[in-house]
């Protein structure tokens, strides 16, 4: 991938989030890794939703959404 994983920075229920660090820039991001096997399919659905809105934001004081990867059991 794109990114070195240099640490966790935090914990949920169904994700982790851990500190990344580009391999040509060196940017700073934060990657969220969520277990899709933990969720139901109201959650799940819940997710994708996030992750078409983020999208669709652009403003320089909201998060912005890089990329998204997904597996069979992570997204």
């Amino acid at each position: 991938g794109f990114y070195d994983i240099e640490g966790t920075l935090g914990k949920g229920n169904f994700a982790v989030v851990k500190l990344g660090r580009h391999r040509i820039t060196k940017t700073e991001v934060a990657i969220k890794i969520i277990d899709k096997s933990q969720l139901d399919a109201v959650n799940l659905e819940k997710i994708y939703r996030e992750v078409q809105i983020m999208k669709m934001l652009d403003h320089p004081h909201i998060i912005k959404l890089y990329q998204v990867m997904e597996t069979k059991n992570m997204l």
